[in-house]
């Protein structure tokens, strides 16, 4: 009777270390997933920030050209006019 029940203890002990283990790695799992998830969103961040600058840039040439362009406009109305007198 009294191996019987060391066995019991031992398999008891044997359990509850595996128990340990995979708290540990569930909550390692858990960690890794959430680090993964914060770079992911860190990553989308900067690359929304870097979309957005682009727009923004984009716009501003956009506008340039049109001013270069009127300009430009002006300065060969201005030739064609000298040229036909």
């Amino acid at each position: 009777m009294e191996g019987f029940s060391n066995a019991i203890k031992n398999e008891v002990e044997s359990l509850r270390s595996q128990i340990k283990i995979l708290k540990i790695l569930y909550l390692a799992a858990i960690m890794t997933f959430i680090i993964a998830v914060i770079s992911f969103q860190v990553q989308y961040s900067r690359i929304q920030t870097l979309y957005q600058s682009t727009v923004d840039t984009n716009q501003q040439i956009l506008l340039n050209q049109k001013f270069v362009n009127s300009e430009l406009e002006q300065i060969l109305t201005g030739l064609q006019s000298l040229l036909l007198e």
